[in-house]
């Protein structure tokens, strides 16, 4: 390797080394920041969703109720009209099998007597909080705080911390300028510069010899 200035040229050599390191350094630690990023919105989105799930699974639970004590009030009152007051099927069963038609659902819900008719609705009216009737609502409340409790972001910070990159003593590209070989380069132009002036003084110190002989020789 060839440079006018030696020293000057290894110093640069050594900055840009450092440089290369800092910048990669910098860029590795950039990228590492901006996976997690992606992967706690990734996370932030997957609990939005099963928010979202939730909700529209309460609202369609509310949508259910609200119909089945439509229906109820409706049966209620055709079991007043008919003075049904409990079930009239229960003193005409002979067998446990006739226990299942109750539940049957080709069955006038009026037969059930007014009584119990009236019971459920106003149960179903007391329901505060809906959420509680989901049958999902376990398994979806169990995946949230999974996702909410996940631990891979503070577990790759913590591997992340036991890397060179955390530290100073990360290097991308090592050099030993000290045993880098730098020879001094001469420009064209001052080397024809020095050529000329020696030349010339060569030129003169002929001619006066030659003048100094000639004198000598008469």
């Amino acid at each position: 390797y060839s440079s006018k200035q030696p020293e000057l040229s290894r110093m640069m050599l050594v900055e840009l080394f450092t440089n290369i390191n800092q910048t990669l350094k910098q860029q590795l630690i950039d990228e590492f920041n901006l996976r997690l990023r992606h992967y706690q919105i990734s996370i932030d989105n997957q609990i939005e969703d099963l928010g979202l799930q939730i909700n529209g699974l309460a609202e369609a639970y509310r949508s259910q109720i609200v119909n089945r004590i439509a229906v109820l009030k409706e049966q209620a009152s055709i079991a007043r009209e008919l003075n049904l007051d409990k079930h009239q099927l229960l003193s005409s069963m002979e067998t446990p099998q006739d226990v299942y038609l109750l539940g049957d659902q080709d069955n006038p819900q009026y037969l059930n007597g007014y009584i119990a008719l009236e019971r459920e609705i106003s149960l179903l009216e007391k329901r505060q909080n809906p959420l509680l009737y989901l049958p999902k609502l376990a398994e979806l409340k169990a995946q949230e705080y999974a996702l909410q409790h996940d631990p891979t972001i503070e577990r790759a910070e913590k591997l992340f911390q036991q890397t060179p990159l955390a530290s100073d003593d990360f290097t991308a590209v090592r050099a030993n300028i000290a045993k880098l070989q730098l020879n001094a380069k001469i420009s064209p132009l001052l080397a024809l510069a020095l050529a000329m002036v020696l030349g010339g003084m060569l030129g003169l110190l002929f001619l006066l010899v030659r003048n100094s002989l000639r004198k000598d020789t008469t």
